[in-house]
């Protein structure tokens, strides 16, 4: 029963793995716990990590879809002559020019009075919008979004429970390093590319819950009450409101790998494992 065993090691190495600052949630089962470790862009941890609880959480992916008709109406100064046709544009432009010539068009002037009447008559109230030339047209979609509020609360200890992982939080969403002037790079470094770029951005964060893992994330915003309950030895209870995006705009292949976690891989390799045990030589015993 090696496959057993795996499942089971991977189990307990799962339940057990991270040194996170949390707060103590009791038995609270572990995929309802929230997870952020903080990244590089090439998905190496930190060692900044945390947990807490999630309340009013929502993903939202917008995705953008655009009309060659959208922005088309009557009154748009560049219409064409189609367009003046459908809305009657042509008849009114035919009266224009009988009153140019005094009702007594002649000739060529005559012929294209005519010929704008017909025109106005025939296609009046027709329009040429059809179900292939409005079709929407794919132009991208933004990066994933994740609102949520995380709540932290101390059960015994503020420091480790509370103020260590908003800290965490804090230490992921700021730049690691501002410089205060390029001269201070310049008097350390002497030239190089850091006197281009002489401050240190905010690293990424990988966001894992209920067995998902999401790609790599920026935090975009996050608060903190100042009314929270609060004790000598500091907060007892937080609800911060937090604002991730991706990094990148993802795809379905991401989204599907988001759902892919280690647990989910073995227990899909022992049902396989299992079912192979009846295979074509047992087909007798059905």
């Amino acid at each position: 029963m090696t496959w057993f065993n795996d499942v089971a090691s991977a189990i307990l190495s799962l339940s057990g793995k991270s040194d996170a600052a949390t707060s103590n949630w009791g038995s609270i089962h572990p995929d309802l716990i929230a997870e952020f470790i903080q990244v590089d862009v090439e998905g190496n941890e930190t060692g900044v990590a945390f947990k807490a609880l999630i309340k009013d959480g929502n993903v939202e992916q917008s995705f953008e879809w655009v009309s060659p008709f959208e922005n088309m109406t009557a009154e748009n100064d560049k219409m064409s002559i189609l367009g003046m046709a459908q809305t009657g544009g042509l008849g009114s432009m035919a009266q224009i020019l009988g009153v140019a010539t005094d009702g007594e068009a002649t000739g060529l002037a005559s012929l294209t009075v005519d010929a704008l009447e017909a025109v106005n008559k025939a296609v009046s109230g027709r329009s040429s919008i059809t179900k292939m030339n409005s079709s929407q047209v794919y132009s991208g979609h933004a990066p994933l979004k994740i609102d949520l509020t995380l709540v932290f609360r101390a059960w015994q200890d503020p420091q480790s429970e509370v103020t260590a992982p908003f800290t965490a939080l804090q230490r992921m969403a700021y730049p690691e390093e501002m410089a205060k002037s390029v001269a201070d790079v310049a008097k350390d470094k002497g030239l190089s590319i850091e006197l281009l770029f002489p401050s240190l951005a905010p690293k990424l964060v990988r966001f894992t819950y209920k067995g998902e893992t999401y790609p790599p994330m920026v935090i975009e915003s996050i608060g903190k009450p100042l009314d929270a309950p609060y004790s000598p030895m500091g907060d007892i209870w937080i609800e911060v409101p937090v604002s991730l995006h991706s990094f990148q705009s993802l795809d379905f292949k991401d989204i599907q790998a988001a759902k892919t976690g280690v647990l989910g891989r073995y227990i899909s390799e022992s049902i396989n494992q299992t079912t192979s045990l009846f295979d074509d030589d047992y087909s007798y015993l059905f």
